[in-house]
């Protein structure tokens, strides 16, 4: 072929190949692409995962955005108050004149009465989720409120918060208010009615003051006569009973304390509690045993009928018969005042708010309505030795005020607890005290009768409900008091450890000087001769309506007839008869009826009320009628609206129906032209909130610090704590760099401080002692044949000022690296394995001084990069050896005794993910570690995980007001040891405002009654809650509920009535074999579900990480595995027996995930080999491999 011949065949090749490039440039991608049971993820440039579109890990599927831009800041809103409530309304602007983001979620309205403080889960009160704008309205107390508002985007990023808005919220009670203060001008202008009529009567009073006793009619002085003999024969009642009493052969117990519930006495013995033995003690109890139970007497009238009434101090007058005339003054009664000075002290805001919160460790204040005193509104309790400080509730001002008195209803679940309650001056001294006023009691026990600086003072709190109430009267000077310490379980008592509750806590001005309780002194008390117009005195209080009448009666009434201004046989003022005192009758109306003609106007409304009008004819202005032929009502046009006639013609009605509900006994139809409904008709289902249908998501979760990222090159080693700031080493190069260093960096991840390392590389990390920053590692001015052969501390101040170094003498071969650390007596220890791969420790003194060795017999072949000896939260001293990245290791920390030989893996842990770490650090609550990319991981405590997969978690949905449902189905996690847990559920439905998560402890599936409920705190969305935290004592919590109390919690639905197809208001139903939930989720019977493997041979058991492994069968015989298996795989294992449904009819080789030896990342597994058919065999072991994976594994049984 010739060259020219050549060059033809190599141009007709382009060119088909251009026309190729073209065709496909032009071709639509992915036409026909489809993902079959799967998912597919999108990165960014740099290959960070930032959404998930398809099957998600609980089976859902959707598009789950995982990273993306932080959303500006909502800017330009403006808010409206109201009674009781705030609008926020929000004009879809952002800071910078910013657009929202394409992964736009919602703006979220923050509210709090602290003008400081930091949105979280607490305080968000609403969401307004268009970009464009809108407004939420949000209810409140009254108050001053700050508000902010920010923005989340799908991703469950937080923008900053806006700047703050200051409102003031008025509440509904400054309506209330207002309707009081207008009642009280009412009863002010009756009150000085009443004076001017009294006086009145005492004028006509004087008048008759010389008036004959023998004028008065012969009825009264008879009625007299009667009420002094039936007073006579009570007395003598009283009298009788008093003689037999003392002739019995019974005994009288005097005690301050109440009758024993086991009594050895006779019967009829009696029982009399006083407040004290001495002179000044007084009776407050009477009972009597009746061979099984004490019976309580009250005081009868009978026993008080010799009381002289001005002798009366304090209580009630619960008697039946008299008081003696003229006996009450005014100056024996003491009035309380209405309003009660500490807000909530009556616990009537339906929470403890403004109650002193009690510390750390500390439980109280618990707000129950259950368990409270008769008549009072819930009750508040406290299991603390703490002094609570009862500033919280403010200050009072009490200027004009000349008496107070404090009352409470108290109870404690044990006896002996002593409590003190101070109330304090302007000037923080005791507003009662011994050298100027003191407090006393009324009306119940003031407590320490030594001292009257407390109004309740050395009180042992009873256990069943008991009213305290003391009196103090106000030293001249006091503008102001508020209540100062609290006092629980006080140790002056026997008892520390109970549970004290207060049924509300008031204090109140008073007037007067002596207590009778509301409703003491009632009418039956007073004899008939008390209001005799002798006994009369001038002086006393406004007299009583009784003893006005009385004396109208006896007087006024009594004089009439000889009074020549009445007229008539019935002595009739003149001028007395006006219209409201003529009663109507028959009889004057007829008289009236021949004189009168009767108007519309003068017809009453409710007159024809009752009444039946028969064969009548109703007709309207418009036509519109209602007879016997039915209803006819017409529109203003004439038009028929409404046709409801009687003879059995159709029922019509020409306009739209509103009804509540509608319900067709035969067929209802929807007709339209066509049959098809007209446009923009539809059916609207109502929603409901229903159960969840819905496992939760649940997963090992760690709060870090982050720190400014490291620049290229440039790595780090070793972690340090001391106030307030973790110290981390950073190296910028090989050789002497001026930019190595050591910085100090805050929790917020700011780095604080910076301490400049010449000639010195900290590769072997770092311990703070005292004031002192020690650094391991190779000096850079050392020659270079020694300077990798050798290791050096080198001692800083904090401030960045050196201070000494000295030389680490044991370095040895270095085929292992040590790491530092600090004993709990402030000395430097530095731990290395050996050659051999023992481990050793030294302790040596800040100077470099060696003090003691401790060696661990087992080989441990892991470099060190740090180590902690102290109690920490182990209960006892503990060393934790830090390792380094080593293939195969157990754990990245290790715990030992002081022994070095005593290993507790059940107290070792691992980090996130069980990656490499440089550091380790103690911060006096909680572990810490540094990753390579200098992120400082918080482990949780001790009891937080133990690495097994025995753990239950589900939740319930929450809305507001209390409302909840029953609880989603549980789902079973590995938790690791020392990591927080993160639990998500899927979308929120409508009307639920967030999630609350329990858990439970268990090797099978717990019932709801197993779970509990721990302290969580909100995460980055309403669906997603953290446990950072765990109780100890978290197993002894309240089960959750089992009711849904959610308002039409059964959603409507339109249903097949093969019952193949149904969708409901809460977007839930199914179709044919497809099932969706109303959290978004969706399942399929065609779909079989896992069946975890729960019994492993000995050594094996579910990975900390990962799915647990399970099977499922298909219809088709296809058998599908997932999960990882934990323990070490040296030569040929069988971890597990293989069901019977999973089991292949012939032996099944694939191969396996395994922890990376080398490079070999993939094993081989056999499921039923011919040896063992029963079995699950992994091949090629090695002690370095730890896990093996069952994930993608498939067969066929057939």
């Amino acid at each position: 072929m010739s060259l020219y011949s050549r060059l033809d065949r190599i141009a007709a090749d382009v060119a088909r190949l251009d026309r190729q490039l073209t065709s496909v440039s032009n071709h639509p991608q992915s036409q026909r692409t489809s993902v079959e049971g799967g998912s597919i993820d999108f990165n960014d440039a740099d290959g960070n995962l930032m959404a998930i579109v398809g099957s998600q890990d609980d089976g859902g599927n959707t598009i789950n955005v995982l990273a993306g831009p932080t959303p500006p800041t909502p800017v330009g809103f403006t808010v409206d108050v109201d009674h009781g409530k705030f609008i926020v309304h929000w004009s879809g602007d952002f800071d910078g004149d910013a657009l929202a983001p394409s992964d736009w979620s919602r703006a979220e309205v923050h509210a709090s009465q602290d003008p400081f403080f930091v949105p979280d889960r607490a305080t968000a009160r609403g969401s307004i989720v268009s970009a464009a704008g809108g407004e939420v309205t949000i209810g409140v107390l009254k108050g001053t409120w700050t508000i902010k508002m920010l923005a989340w985007s799908q991703a469950g990023k937080m923008s900053v918060p806006s700047a703050p808005v200051d409102v003031e919220v008025p509440g509904y009670g400054d309506i209330v208010l207002e309707e009081i203060d207008a009642a009280t001008t009412l009863i002010k202008n009756a009150g000085e009615m009443l004076l001017e009529g009294q006086q009145t009567l005492a004028d006509k009073l004087a008048g008759i003051a010389d008036l004959d006793p023998e004028e008065i009619s012969d009825e009264i002085a008879q009625a007299r006569q009667e009420a002094i003999d039936a007073a006579l024969a009570e007395i003598a009642n009283v009298e009788g009973t008093l003689t037999s009493a003392i002739g019995a052969k019974s005994s009288t117990t005097w005690s301050t304390s109440n009758p024993p519930v086991n009594y050895e006495g006779a019967v009829g013995d009696t029982w009399v509690k006083l407040t004290s033995l001495g002179s000044g003690g007084r009776e407050i109890r009477r009972s009597r045993w009746q061979g099984d139970v004490w019976v309580d007497h009250p005081v009868d009238g009978a026993v008080l009928s010799n009381v002289d009434a001005s002798t009366i101090t304090t209580g009630f007058l619960d008697v039946v018969n008299r008081i003696r005339a003229g006996a009450i003054l005014a100056e024996k009664l003491l009035i309380g005042g209405a309003r009660n000075l500490l807000p909530n002290g009556d616990l009537d805001k339906g929470s403890a708010v403004g109650w002193p919160v009690a510390g750390s460790g500390d439980a109280g204040p618990v707000y129950d309505t259950l368990d409270k005193a008769e008549g009072k509104i819930a009750r508040v309790s406290y299991r603390t030795i703490s002094t609570q400080q009862g500033s919280s509730f403010g200050r009072f001002p009490v200027a004009g005020m000349e008496t107070l008195v404090m009352e409470a209803w108290v109870k404690a679940d044990k006896p002996g607890s002593i409590i003190y309650v101070e109330v304090r001056d302007q000037a923080g001294a005791h507003a009662g005290t011994t050298s100027r006023t003191a407090w006393g009691t009324a009306g119940g026990w003031a407590g320490d009768t030594a001292s009257y600086s407390y109004p309740f003072g050395k009180m042992e709190v009873p256990t069943v409900w008991t009213r305290f109430r003391s009196t103090l009267k106000l030293a001249p000077g006091t503008s102001e008091v508020y209540i100062g310490g609290m006092y629980f379980n006080h140790s002056s008592g026997t008892e520390r450890d109970a549970t004290v509750s207060y049924s509300g806590l008031s204090l109140r001005p008073m007037v007067g000087g002596t207590l009778i309780e509301p409703g003491g002194i009632q009418t039956p008390h007073l004899a008939a001769d008390v209001l005799e117009v002798g006994n009369l005195k001038a002086g006393t209080a406004a007299l009583a309506e009784a003893v006005i009448k009385k004396l109208f009666a006896e007087v006024v009434v009594a004089r009439m007839a000889q009074a020549e201004e009445f007229i008539g046989e019935n002595a009739i003022l003149t001028g007395a008869v006006t219209a409201p005192k003529i009663t109507a009758s028959e009889e004057l109306w007829a008289k009236l009826a021949q004189f009168v003609t009767v108007y519309a106007e003068m017809v009453d409304s409710d007159v024809f009320n009752g009444r039946v009008f028969r064969g009548s004819t109703f007709l309207t202005t418009n036509e519109s009628s209602w007879s016997d032929r039915g209803m006819f009502l017409l529109d203003d046009e004439g038009n028929p609206r409404i046709q409801a006639p009687t003879d059995g013609s159709d029922f019509t009605v020409n306009a739209e129906i509103v009804a509540k509900s509608l319900t067709a006994a035969g067929r209802a139809s929807f007709l339209a032209e066509n049959n098809r409904l007209e446009p923009g008709a539809g059916l609207v289902l109502a929603a409901g909130v229903g159960d969840p249908p819905s496992p939760p998501v649940v997963s090992n979760h760690y709060k870090q610090i982050t720190p400014p990222a490291l620049a290229d090159g440039e790595s780090v080693s070793g972690l340090a704590y001391s106030d307030g700031l973790f110290w981390r080493a950073v190296d910028a190069g090989s050789g002497n760099n001026p930019l190595d260093r050591v910085e100090g960096i805050d929790r917020n991840g700011t780095i604080q401080r910076t301490i400049p390392l010449a000639n010195f590389w900290a590769r072997n990390g770092l311990v703070v002692i005292g004031d002192e920053l020690f650094a391991l590692g190779i000096r850079d001015d050392r020659p270079e044949n020694v300077r990798n052969q050798e290791r050096w501390v080198r001692v800083f101040g904090l401030d960045g000022t050196y201070k000494r170094q000295w030389e680490y003498p044991n370095y040895g071969t270095g085929t292992y690296q040590p790491g530092i650390g600090s004993t709990p007596a402030g000395n430097v220890s530095i731990a290395q394995c050996w050659q051999d791969g023992k481990l050793s420790w030294r302790t040596f003194s800040p100077t470099g001084t060696l003090i003691n060795t401790t060696t661990r017999d087992a080989p441990v072949k892991s470099d060190a990069v740090g180590i902690y000896g102290g109690p920490a939260d182990f209960g006892t001293t503990r060393t934790v050896f830090a390792k380094g990245f080593t293939p195969g290791t157990n754990r990245q920390f290790t715990v030992y005794g002081t022994n070095g030989n005593d290993y507790f893996p059940e107290q070792s842990w691992y980090s996130p993910g069980r990656g490499d770490v440089k550091g380790l650090a103690w911060d006096g609550e909680k572990f810490y570690s540094i990753d390579p990319a200098g992120v400082i991981t918080e482990y949780g405590s001790l009891n937080m995980g133990d690495d097994s997969a025995n753990w239950w978690a589900t939740y319930r949905w929450v809305g507001s007001g209390g409302k909840t449902t029953r609880i989603a189905p549980p789902g079973r996690f590995a938790w690791a040891r020392r990591s927080c847990l993160r639990v998500s559920a899927p979308n929120l439905p409508q009307g639920v405002t967030t999630i609350e998560p329990s858990l439970a402890f268990k090797t099978t599936t717990p019932a709801r009654t197993e779970f509990r409920s721990p302290a969580w705190v909100a995460g980055a969305t309403p669906a997603t809650v953290n446990y950072e935290v765990l109780p100890t004592n978290w197993q002894s919590g309240a089960a959750p509920g089992d009711i849904n109390n959610f308002p039409n919690s059964t959603p409507s639905s339109v249903k097949a009535s093969t019952g193949l197809f149904e969708v409901k208001g809460d977007g839930s139903g199914r179709w044919g074999p497809l099932t969706f939930n109303a959290d978004g989720s969706m399942s399929s019977s065609a779909v079989p579900a896992w069946v975890p493997i729960t019994s492993f041979a000995s050594g094996y058991s579910v990975q900390s990480w990962g799915f647990a492994p399970a099977y499922r069968v298909w219809p088709d015989g296809k058998v599908e595995w997932r999960g990882v298996i934990a323990g070490t795989i040296n030569g040929t294992i069988h971890p597990f027996v293989i069901p019977t449904a999973a089991r292949p009819a012939q032996p099944v080789n694939m191969t396996a995930a395994v922890q990376a030896v080398g490079t070999e990342y993939v094993t081989r597994v056999e499921f039923c080999p011919e040896q063992n058919p029963t079995q699950f065999r992994v091949y090629r072991g090695s002690s370095d491999r730890t896990w093996v994976s069952l994930d993608g594994l498939t067969y066929y049984k057939s």
